[in-house]
């Protein structure tokens, strides 16, 4: 039995300007709903619980026992604000998309997306878990994730990140494994800036005063093989880069003013060579990296 403040029993139900409070689940809706400028608050489930190819547009959830908005697979969710609930602000299925909602204060993560599901212009802040916690194959753009507990971003294999902001978050700005991370700025984040594993690509990037929790800390952290790392700017990190096993490719980066070390490189790898010379640049490599 549902025990809902609202209930549609019906496949394709359509919603707009209802208030939710002290239910199980504030709202819950079948397949294909629409739900438009909804409010759910101090229920004991979900403040919104819709099933799979539902529309959420401009909902507001907050003080839910469980999570602000949970959303089945293939949804789509847009301009909603998830604030002070008790599991993730807003948790999405696969093949779903978040645009421009704001995820804070939750006591799990911010936003949660299933595989292969895209987030964009989204802002997480506060939360207790991982600003944004995405699960293989999604794309994540545009984004800011700030003061989370844990990761700014936490992204499972075959992911793609660009152009995010990760400030001051408790853990990692992203952590990730298999991957392409790309023209994000990362800062102030307690331990790496960036941390990844194995087969990722991470370039462009500009990774500043990370690693305040550990000696091992670094602008970016690569524990694994199969990476590149190219064109990244590191600055004022515990360590500018680590590389802990061989079989790496490290090209045109640059790293100044890190506390410990510019480059702490383990391992054989196939790199540019480290150019730490100061004055005119007189070498010519196209793949040299600069410690300045």
């Amino acid at each position: 039995a549902h025990t809902a403040g609202l209930h549609a029993g019906r496949e394709v139900a359509s919603i707009q300007n209802i208030t939710a409070s002290a239910n199980h689940d504030g709202i819950h809706t079948f397949k294909g709903a629409s739900i438009l400028k909804c409010s759910a608050f101090l229920n004991g489930g979900n403040g919104v619980h819709a099933e799979y190819e539902s529309i959420l547009k401009e909902c507001i959830t907050r003080l839910n026992v469980s999570n602000g908005i949970k959303a089945g697979d293939s949804c789509k969710i847009l301009n909603c604000t998830a604030i002070s609930n008790e599991g993730h602000g807003i948790q999405i299925g696969i093949n779903g998309s978040v645009n421009q909602c704001l995820a804070s204060n939750n006591h799990g993560d911010g936003i949660y997306i299933g595989l292969s599901s895209t987030l964009s212009r989204c802002n997480t802040h506060g939360n207790n878990g991982n600003g944004i916690y995405a699960t293989s194959g999604c794309v994540i753009t545009k984004c800011t994730s700030r003061k989370n507990e844990l990761h700014g971003i936490q992204l499972l294999w075959n992911g793609n990140v660009d152009t995010c902001a990760l400030i001051y978050n408790g853990s990692d700005g992203i952590h990730a494994e298999a991957s392409n991370i790309a023209n994000c700025y990362i800062d102030h984040n307690s331990s790496n800036g960036i941390y990844v594993v194995y087969d990722s690509i991470i370039e462009k990037n500009q990774c500043r005063s990370n690693g305040t929790s550990t000696e091992l800390s670094a602008g970016i952290h690569i524990a694994g093989t199969g990476n590149r790392i190219e064109a990244n700017n590191l600055l004022r990190n515990e360590n500018g880069l680590i590389v802990q096993m061989s079989g790496n490719l490290i090209l045109k980066n640059s790293a100044t003013l890190n506390a410990s070390l510019d480059y702490d490189i383990t391992g054989t790898q196939t790199m540019g060579p480290i150019i730490s010379a100061t004055g005119t640049i007189t070498n010519t490599n196209p793949w040299a990296n600069f410690s300045f």
